[in-house]
Order: C-alpha cells, then structure tokens, then sequence
C-alpha cells in the first residue's frame, strides 16, 4: 500500500515537472492574442464573485455603508460576470473556425472527433469539480445527476447543484447542437456571412421573446430580483442560465469565426485602407463595452429603472449583454489582424502573463467559488466584527485569488494537460461530408 502511494506520488510530481514549462510557455501565431482576452474573461468573473456572493449575505446596513465607500471606478466588477459572455464570444468563435478549417482543408468534419477533443478538454477537470463538491457536502449534491447529465440549468434554482457551473452546461449544449444544426447550413451556403446574421438574429430575438413572456423581469428593479429570495428563481431560471437567453455571444462568435475564415482579405483590407474608420470602430467598441459595465443594476440608491423608465430598461436587459459580445467580437477580430495600431494590442493581450492566466482560467473558473466559500468561512469567524467592510472584502479577495492560482495550476498540471494531451488531433470516422 506505501509503495502504491509513493507511485502514484512519484508519478504526479513527474506530470508537475514534465508539464510546468507549459504554465508559461509563449505560444506563437496569431491566435495567441486570444489568451490576453480569455484572461480579462476570468480575472472578471472571479472579482465579481469576490464581491456579489459576499454581498448578498452581509447585513442590510452594510451593504449601504460598502455601497456608499465603492468609488463609482469601480461598478465594472459589479458587471464582471460579463467575463462569462466574453467566454462564450470565445468559445463561439474558436469553435467554429477549428470546424470550417477542418472542412476546407479535408471537405469534411469529423463529428465524433469533435465530441472527442471537447471530452478531453472539459470533462476531467470538470468531474473532479463535481467528485470534490460532493465531498464536501455542498448543497444539492444529491442533484449531481443533472450535472452529468449536462441538464442543470433545467432545475429550479433551489436544486442546482454547484450554481456556477451553468455555464459549463450552456457550453456542452452548444457543442452537442452547432455542429449538426448550424455548421451544415454554414458550410453548404453560398452565403455564410447571411447565415451567420441570420443565427445572431435568432439569438437576439430569443432573449427579447423570453423578456416579453416574463415581463415582471423588466418592471421590477434588479437588485430586487436578485437579493430577494422569492423573486430571485424566476430571474436565474428565465433570463440567466438557459443556452437561449445566452445564445448571443456565441452567436456572435460564430459570425466574427465566419468573416475570418471567409472574408479575412476583405477585413485586412479594410483595416489598411481606413484606418481612420477602424479607429473609430475600435473606440466605440471599448466605449460601449465600459458602457456595458456601468449600469447600476446592484445599486438601490440609484433608482435607474425610475430614471430611464420600463420601455428602456426592457430594450438594456434584453441586449446589454449582446451589446458587450458585439463589441467583443469587434476587438476580437481587429486583434487577428494586427496591423499598425492594433500591434501593441495585439502585444499587450500575448504577454507570457495573460497566457498564464488563460491556460488556468477553466480550473480557476470551476473552482474558484468553493474556494471562496472556504476563505470568507474562515474569515467570518476569525474577524466578526468587520464582516462587510472593504478591507475584510479585499482581504478575502486575495486570498481567494491566491489559492485560485495554486489550486488551478495543480489541476491544469496534473489533470487538464494530460487529458488534452491525449485527445489532442483525435480523428474518427464518423463525419459530416462536403
């Protein structure tokens, strides 16, 4: 039994050293840019959770004292789980072109290849989530089934088990549908570019429809419906964690990966031919995009549904988010091309550090709230006193993000790697032809 321990123990320190120089690895081409915007995607999502999970469960009082401290610089993070659609804008994108390059240079696409290479990438790290929730008793563990069954985001609000893996779930259902649904019409189209608009226009359309059929989430304040118990499943369940009401972004990858593939000359093109327009494109995709994260949902002393009124507000719930992914896949695809301006971006979002971030930002996604729970437990009982306060807050915050990078390092090492290593260009005979 001790020399099976020191095996398996050998063995993990092997997999640490074989594959640590990876961690940091610059990697070349023009895809490399993307890591920088997938790292902005996760150090969003984890600030956001820092913040909202413990505000919505300190006292009333102190959440009006920790309001009135927040500089208003700082309502971005009260946005930052923005950082999920950014993910998702992402994974539309890469998704798609991977599969229409596949087609173009083999007049094919291998779906159970596909199903293959995704397995190898989200399921380990993902079932280890799943394995470690349960051991610690996190609530509705007994729901687990619904997490494997990748169906979560169909339960009430009250039973999901790990809330945050949602969008996990959202992720596979797009896998498991795009490639025999959307790619085909893609791929046999003489007209990709209309296709696309035409799959964004759907996803559009699907989140105003819900917003119609569900009007008391346009008519009653947000923070409303977040913070209070009785209207909050309705809001989670309706409009934040279905495949439908978050179609967008992804859609909006799909198309940004359709202009790359088909009409990248064209973008380069216009790029070299009018700077003074893609400048100007440039910047109204970062305003909107800082637009996006200004919105003072969390606020109650804001009162801004009262100052823009219903009509509007129904117009910035059903489309904000695809506003932000919109301009996202903008910057996306101007980072692809890098000429002139956009070589500094393109510099900037391929450093060695944002690559760190981007490599361990699923691990760090996946497991970053039980760590959070496990820090802000602790620090309940040793500082009662300063619940709520910002030092306690930023306090925390560090430390969960600390152990966040450890944590999902370890894992990305020891399980995610391996894994990709060995579904890595998985071919099968099972595909879709010209």
């Amino acid at each position: 039994m001790e020399n099976g321990g020191y095996t398996i123990y050998q063995a993990s320190l092997n997999l640490l050293r074989n594959n640590l120089a990876d961690l940091f690895r610059q990697k070349q081409g023009r895809f490399q840019a993307l890591d920088g915007l997938r790292a902005i995607a996760i150090i969003q999502v984890v600030l956001f959770h820092c913040l909202y999970l413990n505000y919505s469960t300190i006292p009333a009082a102190k959440r009006e004292a920790l309001l009135a401290q927040m500089s208003p610089w700082l309502n971005w993070i009260w946005q930052g789980d923005k950082g999920v659609d950014l993910f998702f804008v992402l994974s539309g994108f890469l998704i798609t072109m991977l599969l229409l390059r596949e087609h173009l240079n083999s007049g094919r696409v291998s779906i159970s290849a596909f199903f293959t290479r995704r397995a190898g990438r989200i399921l380990p790290a993902y079932v280890l989530l799943l394995i470690t929730g349960w051991l610690v008793a996190e609530p509705n563990h007994e729901y687990l089934w619904s997490n494997l069954l990748f169906i979560n985001n169909l339960t009430h609000a009250d039973s999901i088990y790990l809330p945050w893996s949602w969008s996990i779930t959202v992720e596979v259902q797009f896998y498991l549908l795009f490639p025999i649904i959307a790619l085909p019409a893609i791929i046999h189209s003489r007209r990709p570019f209309a296709v696309a608009v035409l799959i964004v226009l759907a996803a559009l359309a699907s989140r105003q429809a819900i917003l119609y059929l569900n009007y008391e989430l346009v008519t009653v304040p947000f923070y409303e419906q977040v913070y209070d118990p009785a209207r909050f499943g309705a809001w989670w369940r309706e409009l934040y964690i279905q495949l439908h009401t978050r179609a967008g972004p992804i859609a909006f990858g799909i198309a940004a990966a359709v202009i790359y593939t088909f009409y990248d000359d064209r973008l380069k093109a216009f790029i070299a031919e009018k700077p003074a327009a893609t400048k100007t494109a440039i910047v109204l995709a970062l305003a909107i995009s800082l637009f996006a994260h200004s919105v003072p949902y969390h606020d109650p002393t804001q009162n801004y549904l009262e100052r823009i009124g219903i009509g509007a507000n129904f117009w910035l719930l059903a489309q904000h988010r695809n506003l932000y992914a919109l301009c996202s896949a903008v910057i996306l695809l101007f980072v692809l091309a890098p000429r002139g301006y956009f070589k500094s971006l393109h510099s900037i979002l391929s450093s060695r550090i944002l690559g760190f971030i981007a490599r361990i930002s699923y691990s760090a996604y996946l497991f970053h709230i039980l760590l959070l729970n496990a820090v802000f437990r602790q620090l309940r009982d040793l500082l009662p006193d300063n619940i709520g306060d910002p030092g306690w807050l930023i306090l925390g915050s560090v430390l969960t993000i600390a152990m966040t990078i450890v944590a999902a390092s370890v894992i990305y090492l020891l399980v995610e790697k391996p894994f990709i290593d060995l579904t890595h260009g998985v071919r099968a005979k099972k595909t879709v032809n010209r």
